[in-house]
């Protein structure tokens, strides 16, 4: 009887075990996992900031004035200044050249004897006027006398000629001083052209000088920073500028010489695309007319843009951002840009993290770890600090 009923307790039991594994499949877990990150980057938190634009060019120093010494009058030099001499120094009014004045002291006295006698007429005239209008009285006439009887039209004659040969005694005079030359503002002497003995006309340059006067940089300006520096125009001020230290030419205390954009050329040159300022510094330098110095204009300041460092920026079109953990490529708008930071016009926001590690071919949705800068300041990213930022630095802490 067992044996009859176990084949069919067994069948049962494969139906059952059958239905119960049909009905109760294993479930299969089919999450993906998170791909994990493989690299860190250093990100910068962007914040807004006012932002003051300096530009730095190399500029020319330049005499604020430049002049050429002329003879105003012949003769030959008889005698010449120990500062009339290539590199000398001179104060306005010293004594440089003396020209024969022989022919010139000659002219005076003839201009002198010819006023004399003009003023002896003159004299005469008076007395036969006063002769003419006492023979009138006399004489019983009625009315008053005319022009003719008082002698006005030869009183007159006299008289001019009296204010002629003042003139020409004048005249004389004036050529007599043109034989002694003299400096005309303090100054040096660059070259001269005579020298003793030599016989020299009217109009003969005789030396070129410049001024004591502080000197001028020439400065060009790219047409894309125009609208970020002010410049002397309807009346307003220039932008200021300051010298940079440089082992060439200046020491410690130079290093702080300033000064201000004066004036500018009447265009843009067609060729450069460059504007040409001229900067007058506010104290005398130990430069020479000619020299090339390195110089900072000091431009406006921006206010609440975001600015950040230009090694940041690939392609000078887009960024990395970290999103989410992962990166992203953002496209930017470039505004203001120097050696070190770019003014971004548009494509970033306050508060976004910036990736500043270098990157290589990389994609978008790469995860990443971060690493943000311990200091938050986009100065820390890049920057250069330059001798006049330490020199503003130490006064700010003094």
């Amino acid at each position: 009887m067992l044996k009859k009923i176990l084949p069919v307790v067994v069948l049962a039991a494969l139906i059952a075990l059958a239905w119960a594994v049909t009905n109760n499949p294993p479930e299969v877990n089919r999450q993906h996992k998170k791909p994990q990150a493989t690299m860190t980057v250093n990100t910068l938190s962007l914040q807004v900031e006012n932002y003051q634009i300096k530009v730095r060019r190399t500029g020319q120093v330049q005499a604020s004035l430049m002049s050429q010494l002329v003879s105003q009058a012949n003769g030959q030099i008889v005698w010449v200044s120990d500062s009339f001499t290539t590199g000398a120094s001179f104060k306005s009014g010293d004594f440089l050249i003396q020209l024969d004045d022989s022919e010139y002291r000659n002219e005076v006295a003839i201009q002198q004897a010819a006023l004399t006698e003009a003023l002896q007429a003159l004299e005469e005239e008076n007395a036969q006027v006063e002769q003419a209008l006492r023979a009138w009285k006399i004489s019983g006439r009625s009315g008053e006398p005319n022009d003719r009887v008082k002698r006005v039209p030869q009183l007159k004659a006299a008289q001019a000629k009296v204010k002629s040969a003042q003139a020409s005694l004048r005249r004389a005079n004036e050529n007599l001083q043109k034989t002694k030359i003299k400096a005309p503002f303090d100054g040096k002497i660059v070259s001269t052209n005579a020298n003793l003995g030599q016989y020299i006309n009217s109009g003969s340059l005789l030396a070129q000088l410049i001024s004591d006067q502080p000197p001028e940089l020439r400065i060009a300006i790219n047409q894309r920073e125009l609208n970020y520096i002010d410049l002397p125009i309807d009346g307003r001020p220039g932008a200021m500028i300051q010298l940079l230290q440089t082992d060439n030419y200046f020491n410690n205390k130079q290093s702080g010489i300033t000064g201000r954009i004066t004036h500018v050329e009447t265009g843009v040159n067609a060729a450069t695309q460059q504007l040409i300022a001229l900067a007058q510094l506010d104290s005398h330098v130990a430069l020479l007319p000619g020299q090339y110095v390195q110089s900072e204009i000091i431009g406006r300041e921006l206010q609440g843009v975001l600015v950040i460092p230009n090694n940041a920026i690939y392609q000078g079109s887009y960024v990395y951002l970290v999103i989410d953990g992962v990166l992203q490529r953002r496209n930017i708008t470039l505004g203001w840009q120097d050696e070190n930071n770019t003014v971004i016009d548009s494509g970033l926001n306050a508060g976004e993290q910036l990736v500043v590690t270098p990157l290589g071919q990389i994609t978008s949705g790469t995860p990443v770890k971060t690493q943000q800068l311990a200091n938050q300041s986009r100065k820390a990213v890049g920057q250069v600090e330059t001798p006049a930022d330490k020199a503003r630095q130490q006064e700010t802490e003094a």
